[in-house]
């Protein structure tokens, strides 16, 4: 397990993280890293009914194309069924090598859906919670719902650490959003699609 004390903030520091989404995860991302100090924006379309929401709570907001190609790392938090058309159309084009590509459900990179190109680094970051309870969480204990993180792309042909560079930037990025208070545990893409996949029946 990897706690808060752990995960080493530089990877994240100066960097601008673009979320793409604002719905039940994509606001609880967002408004926990702004809150943390991070820097960052959020992706919309212009007729998106978010788009006011967002920006009554001090968020920047962009269209699609222009959040990703701003953005150091880049978090897909769309339904999972938009993902495809996304990124083809919006995401792809602006997400440059040595800049990350995370998700917060495993569907649509474990069943092909979206194939990051080489160069960049992906990994999966999934609260184990409804996004108001990971924003609540954090308001009031900044203690994490139980959650996930995926290693599933590293460019880097030499590592620094053990971990690799997907690996960590998931971890710095869990910190930022207050989720490594109760602890993080890394799981295989395959076993956390499944798991996501199941406990989405009992919600």
């Amino acid at each position: 397990m990897i706690y808060d004390d752990d995960a080493d903030l530089q990877l994240l520091d100066g960097k601008t993280v673009a979320i793409i989404g604002y719905g039940s995860q994509g606001h609880a991302h967002a408004l926990n890293l702004k809150d943390s100090g991070v820097d960052v924006i959020v992706g919309l379309r212009a007729d998106s009914a978010s788009v006011a929401q967002a920006r009554e709570q001090g968020l920047e907001v962009l269209p699609v194309v222009e959040a990703s190609s701003r953005a150091d790392l880049v978090m897909m938090l769309v339904p999972d069924e938009l993902h495809r058309q996304v990124w083809e159309n919006e995401v792809r084009d602006g997400v440059g090598e040595g800049n990350a590509l995370l998700f917060g459900h495993g569907f649509s990179i474990h069943y092909g859906e979206v194939t990051p190109p080489p160069g960049i680094d992906v990994a999966m970051v999934a609260p184990k919670g409804p996004g108001h309870l990971v924003r609540r969480q954090f308001l009031e204990v900044v203690t994490g719902a139980k959650r996930r993180a995926v290693r599933g792309q590293d460019y880097r042909p030499h590592r620094a650490l053990v971990r690799d560079r997907g690996e960590r930037i998931a971890e710095r990025f869990q910190r930022r959003f207050g989720q490594a208070v109760a602890g993080l545990g890394p799981v295989q893409r395959e076993d956390g699609n499944a798991g996501m996949i199941l406990a989405q029946q009992d919600q």
